[in-house]
């Protein structure tokens, strides 16, 4: 019934580019029925959740005034995000970072105690802090207070911790993975890296590291891509659009 409905549609909604192509591919979806309208976030509650009070409180908490820079990645601490894959890169890249580089690590899971033993086994572990859980207005308020947003996942879906960092002007790091590659744009808002590829991520945050100077105009066309492509009045259009289509049919 699944796949039936799907091909009995007049139209099939796919929320990124990769999964235009699987719907025909896997469901059996006539390719001219598919149409893409991404995942939707709401750009006045993500900034809404900042505080003031808070962001100086996580500064003093993760003492980043004193990180130069400050690294961030969000996500549960499972095997499929990849966050062993950017310790290994982390370490590699150690000689060229500055000495002052921190890595903030926010979430939990069953991964973590793996994590935690690989971060000491490779040497960093004056450089990384295991956040744990943080709430809506916690998260928000530190994505304010980072330098840099790295999601090396192995793959994904729409990935909303993407969106949620260049709504606030970060630069991103990012696996191209699921719908990641409709939201970061080599040299544009960050850089894209091979899904598990240690060596790709290590080049590529190299490459971010010898471009610091851009990376608060990568952090302003990221906020500028999420207003124009995927926040919530822009899909909501897209969506009556593709009815009125229909309907003009």
């Amino acid at each position: 019934l699944y796949v039936a409905g799907h091909r009995a549609a007049d139209r099939a909604i796919a929320t990124d580019a990769c999964t235009k192509d699987d719907l025909p591919r896997y469901l059996g979806v006539d390719p001219a029925k598919v149409v893409v309208v991404p995942s939707a976030i709401d750009v006045n509650e993500c900034l809404g959740f900042v505080q003031a009070d808070l962001c100086a409180e996580l500064r003093r908490r993760f003492d980043l005034d004193a990180a130069r820079p400050a690294l961030l990645s969000v996500g549960r601490l499972e095997r499929n995000k990849g966050f062993h894959v950017l310790i290994d890169a982390l370490a590699r890249l150690r000689a060229e970072l500055p000495p002052s580089w921190r890595w903030l690590l926010v979430g939990n899971g069953k991964e973590r105690a793996a994590l935690e033993q690989q971060v000491r086994s490779v040497g960093i572990a004056e450089h990384v802090t295991f956040v744990g859980r943080l709430d809506d207005a916690e998260l928000h308020s530190l994505y304010e207070e980072v330098d840099l947003v790295i999601h090396p996942t192995l793959y994904e879906g729409s990935s909303l911790v993407t969106l949620e960092a260049m709504i606030h002007r970060k630069p991103i790091i990012a696996s191209a993975a699921g719908g990641i590659p409709d939201k970061v744009f080599n040299d544009r808002n960050g850089y894209l890296v091979r899904p598990g590829d240690v060596h790709d991520l290590v080049v590529q945050l190299r490459a971010a590291l010898a471009n610091r100077a851009r990376w608060p105009a990568w952090g302003d066309e990221s906020a500028q891509i999420v207003i124009s492509t995927f926040a919530w009045p822009v899909v909501a259009r897209r969506t009556v659009e593709v009815y009125q289509e229909l309907l003009r049919e």
